[in-house]
């Protein structure tokens, strides 16, 4: 018998006995990847190079976002640390400009320089500030204002370019370009202090291959893999009043109550599919909205009943 023929053979006896194989994506909330709870005051320094005040003022609008956290105003500190951008290597001068950050009160300080800022016109285009090409790249630290101890450092680029299909769609003004991009970056930034959006791929049921059933739980499946959650969760809801023990269906419900940020209902339905019909493929659902649950309970906003479990 060909390779060809036994790896027919292993895909036809999967589809029968209504496993795992095809992946959508959902997207979850992660918490701050750093100063979680910690953190309630931080200062920004005036930082170095071309667009620096805009930096900034962005850097202090995005940590105002966010709930429990206070962007100090700038100008509450001396001028001596207005102008730093980074801590000074002399030991004395540095452990000065910390105290007085300390003494109004602030927690961290966000410290660096704008390393490019650039834009290229587009010449042939009216108006004139139209741009064909833009490029911001940011080197940035959170320095501990307690310790002086650099918490974290990222250096963040993003770029605009016209031939770009994505970026074709959007405004070529240069102050429009040059805000999105520095907007972008500071995103970027800012997963150390604020919760933010992930993506992750899961695993769906395929249904049972020779039962009417699976037929419409791979119709959601297909639905689900192109983003449309609500028609896939209308099929699959219609294949559990049928069969109320479907377990693929079960599952399926389970993956979907995960992308709408319900994991109480995700994990009930996941606990229904695995007694009815235990997998890996649904251990290891379940194990991956666990995870997903334990993210939310970190950012408090819980779910109305303790987790069953508790994973990084």
């Amino acid at each position: 018998m060909s390779r060809f023929s036994i790896a027919l053979l292993l895909a036809i006896a999967i589809l029968a006995a209504g496993g795992c194989a095809q992946t959508a994506q959902i997207t979850y909330r992660r918490p701050a990847e750093i100063g979680s709870g910690t953190l309630r005051q931080v200062a920004v320094a005036e930082l170095e190079g071309e667009g620096a005040a805009d930096v900034r003022r962005a850097i202090e609008l995005q940590i105002a976002d966010v709930e429990n956290l206070t962007a100090v105003d700038h100008a509450l500190l001396e001028p001596t640390i207005q102008q730093a951008g980074h801590i000074p290597g002399d030991p004395a001068e540095a452990e000065r400009l910390l105290r007085i950050a300390r003494h109004n009160g602030v927690d961290a300080l966000v410290v660096g320089e704008v390393v490019e800022y650039a834009s290229t016109p587009n010449a042939s285009q009216d108006p004139s500030d139209a741009v064909t090409r833009a490029r911001v790249s940011l080197a940035l630290r959170l320095i501990d204002v307690e310790t002086g101890d650099a918490l974290d450092e990222r250096q963040v680029t993003r770029s605009y370019d016209r031939r770009r299909r994505s970026d074709r769609l959007l405004s070529s003004a240069r102050a429009d370009v040059m805000e999105r991009l520095t907007d972008e970056c500071v995103a970027e930034f800012m997963k150390l202090l604020a919760p933010h959006e992930a993506t992750a791929s899961v695993e769906l049921a395929n249904g049972e291959l020779f039962r009417l059933s699976g037929l419409d739980i791979r119709r959601g499946v297909k639905r689900a893999a192109r983003g449309d959650w609500d028609g896939a969760e209308r099929i699959w809801r219609s294949v559990v009043a049928r069969e109320p023990e479907n377990h693929a269906a079960l599952f399926n419900l389970a993956v979907a109550a995960a992308s709408r940020h319900d994991y109480c209902a995700a994990e009930d339905y996941a606990m229904q599919a695995l007694r009815s019909h235990h997998t890996d493929c649904y251990q290891a659902g379940l194990d991956q909205i666990r995870r997903f649950r334990s993210h939310e309970d970190r950012i408090d906003r819980n779910c109305d009943v303790p987790l069953t479990a508790h994973l990084d």
